[in-house]
């Protein structure tokens, strides 16, 4: 699909509708209003495209073949880390490794790191953290002998950052969810990385609402590792990112093993890949890979992740002045720490699953429960809740239908 509109100058409106013109779903007369996107994001039609060529002309696997077409598609392949590199602005000093998704990246950093540390260490998180990054460290905490300290926040649901850099001591761990899935909170990061360098500590993010939503960069908050899922991004399932310094990759050791990891195996022995290849065992997600990188591509055509950020700090505003006018309802959090799109609410009429259903009733997809992130929810409620997640497909217009249907109730 032609990508040419997206050199062109547009007002935010223009843009924004013609960037929705490229996502299928909304071709549907019937499609739902969407508002699941921090659970995962609509996909434009050249990712879809890119997935179907693969598999449709082009199926071979990658660094192993000898012929043309895998060579092609194995050079195409390693092409994405670079694409992978640009979009997180990263320099020499990091490698990219591709996995199955921010969980699987998540333990695998926890698994390999948390190994290497000394008893008296002390692995930090917060209680922001979704549950993909607080029962990995958990686990591997206990079956370490190692403390796991969870930081909590305050009635606005910010973290009290001075408490924490106080906390951290040299040999601890740090792994910090980048972007709340709940508030759309993000702690300040360049502010902790700062600290983490003084005292060497290494911190990790858990960035798959971060990279979705925020432009990035690893030069500006050169953070030890960050972890993400594409398809938060209009990118495919199956695949995500590890992004990883060199200087920490060389202190981990391969815990899924098997082949393409190896230089040589012997009846006695193996020696492994050194960097990033070393943690690719087996045939990878090919096709999601490739998928990625159309994604990253698209995004950089219409503008990069700016764009994004500018529509959805107009979408929230509507969107949290709408809500905080209809009395039975209730926003988690402070409104005011952050300009994300993406807010959470329950009601003192009635359940979340009540309002899902009844939200489903008029044609819009939102999300109700403890959202993977139940000690963040119970900072704010004992209640489950529904969450209101956009990206910048969503419009003014499909605010406007979620306030009426819920000022229905």
């Amino acid at each position: 699909m032609c990508l040419s509109f997206l050199s062109k100058p547009y007002d935010t409106a223009s843009r924004v509708n013609t960037i929705r013109s490229h996502f299928p779903f909304f071709s549907d007369s019937g499609h739902p209003v969407y508002f699941d996107s921090a659970a995962t994001s609509l996909k434009p039609a050249v990712v879809i495209d890119r997935i179907t060529r693969y598999y449709s002309t082009q199926s071979s696997n990658v660094h192993r073949a000898d012929y043309a077409l895998g060579l092609e598609i194995s050079q195409e392949y390693e092409s994405c880390r670079e694409l992978v590199r640009q979009f997180l602005d990263a320099g020499d000093e990091y490698e990219v490794i591709f996995n199955s998704g921010t969980t699987d990246g998540l333990n695998t950093v926890a698994q390999t790191l948390l190994k290497g540390l000394s008893h008296k260490a002390t692995v930090h998180t917060s209680i922001m953290a979704h549950h993909s990054l607080l029962l990995p460290l958990r686990r591997y905490s206990q079956e370490y002998g190692l403390q796991c300290l969870v930081h909590s926040c305050d009635h606005s649901g910010a973290l009290d950052i001075d408490a924490l850099c106080n906390q951290l001591k040299a040999g601890d761990a740090l792994f910090l969810c980048g972007m709340s899935n709940i508030t759309g909170y993000t702690p300040p990061l360049k502010r902790i990385v700062e600290h983490c360098q003084e005292i060497k500590v290494p911190i990790i993010i858990d960035g798959a609402q971060l990279v979705s939503h925020r432009d990035v960069s690893l030069r500006d908050t050169p953070v030890d590792a960050i972890v993400f899922s594409p398809h938060k991004l209009f990118g495919p399932t199956g695949v995500g990112v590890l992004c990883i310094k060199r200087r920490l990759i060389d202190t981990l050791h391969p815990f899924r093993v098997g082949g393409g990891i190896v230089s040589e195996v012997t009846l006695y022995g193996q020696e492994y890949q050194e960097g990033a290849r070393a943690f690719e065992a087996g045939t990878p997600a090919i096709a999601s890979v490739l998928g990625m990188g159309a994604a990253l591509t698209f995004i950089d055509r219409f503008g990069g992740m700016k764009v994004v950020t500018a529509h959805e700090k107009t979408l929230r505003k509507q969107l949290i002045d709408g809500l905080q006018a209809i009395p039975h309802i209730h926003i988690l959090g402070d409104p005011d720490l952050s300009d994300v799109a993406v807010v959470s609410i329950v009601s003192s009429k009635y359940h979340a699953q009540d309002i899902c259903f009844h939200l489903n009733a008029n044609n819009i997809a939102t999300r109700g429960g403890f959202l993977c992130a139940q000690p963040y929810v119970n900072c704010f409620t004992e209640k489950p809740a529904v969450r209101v997640s956009c990206h910048v497909y969503n419009t003014p217009d499909d605010i406007l239908l979620l306030l009426s249907a819920l000022e229905a109730l």
